[in-house]
Order: structure tokens, then sequence, then C-alpha cells
């Protein structure tokens, strides 16, 4: 017999409440992740509360879900920490699936949360409290009764533990500062991230203090030498995390300004950070000589820049209250930071419009990028134009050469990002910033950092303007292909290139040192890494694709395009492939060329691209249903050129009235246009052409024939119009016999589906006479069982039939006479 129990519905949320019930506190973490689970998979039960019909079954639900959310709040309570943390968790389960109707009743949990993060629990737990009281912030978004109940009123004593978890006391008495040691500094400011562009006005109160607190890692110098020089205990710095995120909360902040103000607050930071990356740039740069001065500067540098003697410093105190640096290596850490920053107010999103000083921006970094590495170190003067200055020694212009190509990659940072936002608006701008990458990649290609930037921004630029390019720019990017190329050929292929680059004319040439073991082939030599590809190479497979599909690829040399598709061969890049494939070789020397379809297809034999390219696959084609009224339609659509002639040559008469006599008809003369002209005399010589003259032999023959059949009568007698038919001499293989003309009835001999071969038709018409163009009939220059007739002797081959029309001129004049009166 079955229990009275068992016909219940079954509710995964029962089984849940009865494990918080029978499980003690200090096992709850072990079955949480099973609880959050469940949970989880509940939320066509959470819906069926919000339904307005919940009948018996919505009054078991609500029984249930009532006795989840007095557990959890009870564990919330709870004086043991497993029991808070479990409780965290399945809170922050229970409102992402319960939808409306948990997130209505959850501010009692939203107080008891931000109660844990005042008490000395665990960093986990507070963490946990952290992303849940987010989360319950971001859900009440589309609820404005919510946001009103719960967000706003939240949202200040929030910030406020927020900031005291990341910051701790200073040395002068109420000074806080940011510790940057704190396990939940990233997790606090991507909380904020998050919490500002949605409630800007609650966070206004704590701007000031949130900047302030920010300063110290907006560009943080950790090889600042003041430490050592005055023997301090040495600072902590954060990590480069921690640093990228606190400069996309600092280009935030001005989202939390009054009313209408956003954009200057935003204007005046930005504006801060470029005057500050030119005052760094003026220490950093002082072992050399700049040709180039930005004109968009706001102020000038007075500080100690001629103090040459002195350890290059500087003490700032400018709008960004950055602190001060010493070193060359310190000061381009600064520069590479503050060029972050920048980057960052670049990327920075905002519901409101903002003024970004494109110009401004630009005029920044082409002064980073006119100061280049020199091609020989030990020559001063090749490579870059740069000067030297030498009141500065060279154990700081040393120091400044080893770190410049990483602020170049910072530079190029900052223009990916600025493209990134501008997409096509920056079209204007894009070929001088490709000649300037080439340039920076010429004297810098050692630099595999700056490599992979390089091969980054050349493929965006190219995905807009590479079509458009011209000859000449495509010749400079050769130099960029074989750079790529080396960087993602296996270790066999670039053997074989550094030694055919060692060759002079099929010699080897000659070297003072030299690694015997080099020319011993080892059979390890062959074993390929195994291992996911690095960024540098993931960006110059990219870039190789995108040379192949946005250049046109008539302006790439043999020797590259070689080179390109021998790269995607080896390397195995379907996606270059593919571009190679769609995008063939230019002829050579009016030649076709070879392609890599081969390749491709074997490399990639179950991608849907090879199979649309090997077996294209055409729609079928539809057949459309003519009738009668159609084919009359589009026969009254045709024009007649030949009437349009003789309308305008005059011998077509005008048209009368009924009862007017014939002789009274006034021919009036007309002026014949010259392309009407030139369109008759095209059709004259095509007659002249497709006609042939016939023998005298076969039209007796013929004629003979057709009286035999009695199927020709004199048509002199009848007034009929009589049929010649002409025909080209046969040859001894494929003459005709007479019975094919004799036993087929002269209606199938119209219908024959030959080429068309015109013929004249002279009628008279009330004295005047009209030639016009009988319609196209029969041609022996067909295929006739797939092959052409004039190809071979043994071939079936059908002379051309015309048909002219012969009638007599008397008996024509007395109908037409006739027809008249």
């Amino acid at each position: 017999m079955i229990s009275p129990a068992s016909s219940l519905p079954f509710y995964p949320l029962r089984v849940v409440t009865q494990r918080l019930t029978s499980t003690p506190t200090n096992r709850l973490p072990h079955i949480v992740p099973f609880l959050a689970n469940t949970i989880a998979s509940c939320r066509e039960i959470f819906k069926h509360l919000e339904s307005p019909e919940q009948g018996k079954d919505g009054s078991e639900v609500g029984i249930v879900v009532h006795k989840l959310k007095t557990q959890l709040s009870t564990l919330l309570q709870d004086k043991s920490v497993e029991a808070r943390w479990s409780a965290v968790v399945l809170i922050k389960a229970t409102v992402e699936a319960g939808g409306w109707s948990i997130l209505q009743s959850c501010g009692a949990w939203t107080r008891g949360l931000l109660s844990i993060l005042n008490k000395p629990d665990p960093s986990t737990t507070r963490k946990l409290c952290l992303i849940t009281l987010t989360r319950i912030f971001v859900l009440t978004q589309e609820h404005q009764s919510l946001v009103r109940e719960i967000t706003t009123p939240s949202i200040p004593p929030f910030v406020t533990s927020c900031l005291n978890l990341i910051t701790i006391t200073g040395s002068i008495k109420e000074s806080r500062k940011l510790d940057v040691t704190s396990p939940l500094l990233d997790t606090v400011l991507q909380v904020l991230i998050k919490l500002v562009p949605s409630h800007p006005s609650s966070i206004r109160p704590f701007v000031t203090q949130i900047r302030s607190l920010l300063t110290s890692s907006l560009a943080p110098t950790p090889s600042d030498i003041t430490s050592k020089i005055e023997l301090t205990a040495p600072r902590a710095y954060p990590s480069g995390s921690t640093v990228v995120l606190a400069q996309h909360l600092f280009a935030l902040l001005p989202q939390c300004a009054a009313k209408n103000t956003s954009n200057e607050e935003y204007s005046k930071y930005l504006r801060a950070t470029l005057d500050q990356i030119h005052r760094t740039a003026d220490y950093v740069f002082r072992a050399i000589v700049e040709d180039r001065v930005s004109s968009t500067r706001v102020s000038t540098v007075s500080a100690n820049v001629s103090n040459y003697s002195d350890i290059v410093n500087d003490e700032i105190d400018d709008i960004l209250n950055l602190s001060g640096w010493r070193g060359i290596e310190a000061g381009c850490e600064r520069l590479q930071g503050l060029l972050s920053l920048l980057q960052g107010f670049v990327a920075v999103e905002s519901s409101s419009a903002y003024t970004l000083p494109i110009g401004s921006i630009l005029s920044t970094l082409d002064r980073l990028f006119a100061v280049l590495l020199p091609a020989k170190p030990d020559h001063q003067k090749s490579g870059s134009q740069a000067r030297w200055n030498p009141e500065v020694g060279r154990d700081e212009r040393e120091g400044m050469w080893l770190k410049l190509p990483s602020i170049h990659v910072a530079a190029i940072a900052v223009l990916t990002t600025l493209i990134d936002r501008l997409d096509i608006v920056s079209i204007g701008i894009l070929p001088g910033l490709l000649e300037q990458m080439l340039w920076v990649l010429h004297h810098e290609k050692d630099r595999q950092d700056l490599r992979r930037s390089v091969y980054g921004i050349v493929s965006q630029i190219l995905c807009i303007i590479g079509p458009s390019l011209s000859q000449s720019t495509v010749s400079s990017i050769s130099p960029l292909v074989r750079t790529l190329c080396q960087d993602i050929l296996p270790e066999e292929a670039r053997r074989e290139t550094s030694m055919n680059s060692t060759t002079n004319g099929g010699k080897m040439v000659s070297s003072n040192m030299s690694n015997a073991d080099s020319y011993l082939k080892s059979g390890n030599s062959t074993t390929k890494q195994l291992g996911a590809p690095s960024d540098l190479e993931v960006a110059a497979a990219n870039l190789l694709s995108s040379i192949l599909s946005d250049i046109p690829t008539r302006f790439l040399s043999v020797p590259i395009r070689s080179l390109i598709d021998r790269t995607a061969i080896l390397t195995n890049n379907q996606r270059a492939m593919f571009a190679s494939v769609l995008n063939p070789e230019s002829l050579v020397k009016g030649k076709n060329t070879s392609s890599i379809l081969p390749f491709f297809a074997r490399a990639a034999a179950t991608s849907l691209e090879v199979e649309a390219v090997l077996r294209p696959r055409m729609p079928v084609l539809q057949q459309r249903k003519i009738d009668q009224d159609t084919i009359d339609a589009e026969e009254a659509e045709d024009i007649d050129m030949n009437a349009i002639y003789d309308n305008y040559s005059g011998n077509q008469r005008e048209a009368t009235p009924a009862n007017d006599d014939v002789d009274d008809v006034e021919q009036v003369p007309r002026t014949i246009p010259d392309f009407l002209r030139a369109a008759r005399e095209a059709q004259d010589a095509l007659v002249k052409q497709t006609e042939r003259p016939s023998t005298t032999n076969e039209e007796n023959q013929l004629a003979e024939s057709r009286k035999r059949k009695g199927e020709v009568d004199d048509s002199a007698n009848t007034g009929e119009a009589s049929t010649s038919i002409h025909s080209t001499p046969l040859t001894k293989r494929t003459r005709l016999k007479d019975e094919v003309f004799d036993e087929a009835p002269l209606s199938q001999v119209y219908t024959t589906p030959f080429a068309p071969v015109y013929s004249k038709h002279t009628e008279m018409t009330d004295n005047v006479a009209t030639e016009s163009l009988v319609a196209p009939q029969v041609s022996a220059n067909v295929v006739h069982g797939g092959e052409a007739a004039n190809d071979s002797d043994d071939s079936f081959e059908i002379p051309p039939i015309i048909l002219d029309s012969d009638s007599d001129d008397d008996e024509e004049e007395s109908e037409d006479d006739d027809d008249v009166r």
C-alpha cells in the first residue's frame, strides 16, 4: 500500500532544508557545494511564487521557501565561522536563483552581510560577503522599488566598510593610507568599479577619499633608490593587477561628479595626465637632445633638469598628487605607469559624452616614438638621429636605452585602445601610425614584447585601411613579414633560414669562431615543442592571416608571398591557408601560379571552409512557369530596330485617316541619326558574314528532288513565296542524303535548334520598297553530340539552312492595292 506522503510532489528545496537542519555546523562547509548546486537548479520553483495563480502547489512551495530563508538567516547570525561562511555561500546561490521573490525580502540578509564585514572573520568570508552584496546591488537595478528600499540605503555603509578593509592608519594622526598588502584590495577595487557607473550619486561623498588612496597605486616606481640613499625601510608596492584596477577606478571617478560637470572633471584629469607624461619625459630623455617638442603641452617643467651632476629625480606636486621618484629606472617606470593611466582614460565608458583630445594624445605619443634605439650601440650616431647630451653620464644613458622599448610598448597599448574606441573614425591617422610602427620595429625588433605589440596594432590597422594601401606601402611591410615568419616558424625552418642568410654566392661566410655541434644532425632537432603557443606566436599568426586577407595580393612580391604560404603550411595555420586560397597570387608573366589548396584540404579536412571551396553547391534553379499571356507581353516589349530605321529614312509612309486617298499621302523626308545608321550597317555586315553562296549543282539537285515529290509549285502561278535552301559544299564523310529533306516536313526544318542566320526580305508597298530582316533560322556551326562540327571530319556536320522569301512584285502590288481600296 502506498503511503500518503509518497503522493506529495517532490521539491529539491525540501532536501536542502532537511540537510541544513540535520548537519552539524562544523560539517556544513563539506556539503555546501552540493546544496548550492541544488538551489541553483530550482529556478522554476522560485518563479512559481511570482505567478498570480499559485493554488495549492504555490502554498506548499511558499512554505518550503520560507523554511529555507529562515534557516539561512539563522546561520548568518550564528557564532561559528563555519556557519556564517556557509550562510554567505547559500545566500548568494538563493538570490541568483530566486529572482524578484527572493530579492524583495533580502533586506535582512543585506544588513547581516554588512555586519560580517566589520567582524574579525577570515578574509575568505569577508571576500564572499563583498561579492554577495555586490551581486544583490546589481540584481536590484532592474527594480526601482528595490533600489530605493535596499540598494540606496546600503551603499554608503558598504563603501565605508570597503575602505576600512584596505586602509591602515598612517604616521600622521587621523591620516590613512592604502594597504597594498591587503588580500581584499583587488576585490574591493573590482566591487567599486562595478558600482560606480550604476550608482554614481551614492558614491559621490567618497570620491575624494578614494582618489587620495589610489594615488600611490597609479604609477608605482619599485626601482626607486630613495630608500637606499636615505637608509630607510623599503616601501611596499602593489602588484601589476592591482595597478591596472586602480587606474581603471581612477578613470571612472569623474562620473561621480555633480550634474553636467562630469565632462569637465574628465578633461581636467586627462590633461593633467598628459602634462605629467611630458614632465617625466623631460627628465628621462635629458640624456639626448630632442628635436621634436610637443605643441600641446599645458605647462613647462621648472625642476632641476639642468642639474646634471645629481641623479635624475623629480619631486612631484601636481593635481595627481603622485609621489616623487629618484633614478633613471624609476623615472622610466613612472612614465610607463602614466601611459597606462592614459590608456585607462581612453578606454573608460560612460553614459555621458566626454571630450577626447585626440590631437594632444597623438602629439604626446609622437614625442615618445621619436626617440629610438641606435642601430649599433658601439657607434653613438648610427641608427637613430638623436644627439647625445655630453653632460649626462653613460650609465644614465644606457639605463634609458634599456627601458625605452618598454615605454614604447606602453605607448602602443594606448594607440591600440584608441583605435578600438574610434574604429573606422580613426582612418585619417592610421597611415601615419603604420609607417611609425614599421620604423619603431626596425630599430627595436630584438624585444619580443615590442614585436608582439607591433603585430597587434598592425593587424588592427590593416583591418581598416588594408585594401586601400598602395604598392609602395605594401612593399615597406616586407621586413615586418620576414620578422613575423621567423617568430612562428619551427626551429628547423629557422635554422635553414639562418643558414641561407649566412651564405654568400653559394659559399659559407668564414668566421673565426664556430660551433662544431651545429654541423651535426641530431635526432632531437626534429622534435616539436609541445604546449600552448605564446602571446608572440598568436599575435604573429593573426597578423599573417590579416596580411593575406586585407592587403591587395597583387602588390605582394613573389618571394614574400612564397614565404607567407610556406610559413602558413609549416605552422598549420588554417586561417592563413584559407585566406591564401581565397586570395590567390596574381599572374606572373601571364602564367597561373600554384595554390596551396591541397595543403589546406589535408590540414583541415573536416572543416566547412574546405567543403565550401572544394565542392561548392549552387542552389536549385527554379523553373518559371510561362503562360501565353507572359509570352505575348514579352513580345510586345521587343523593339524593331528595322522599323525605327525605316521610320527615320522615310521608307514607311505617314499614318493617314482611313477615308483619305492613298495617292494624296505626302512623303516626309527625314534625317537618319548616326546611331541608327551605325546599327543598320552592323546588321548588314552580319548578314554578309552569315550568308554563304550555294553552288548551282546543289540547287538543281534539290529542285529536282522537290519536283519529284510534288512539294514545290510554280510560285508565279500561285503567288506563294518560293523557298530556296543554300548550303555549303559537303565533305565526303558528312554529305547529307536527300531523303532527310524529302521525308521531313518543312515545319520541322524551321524548328531545328541551330544558330541563327539572317536573310533579307524585300517587299513592295505602295510603290515604296521596304527591306526588312527575316527572323533568324538555322546554321551549321553548332555543337552536336558533345563535339564541335568543324573539329573533325568524323563528326556529324549539318549545313546551314537559309530561308529566303521570294515574292513576285506585281502580285504583291495588286494585293496591296486591293487592301487599300
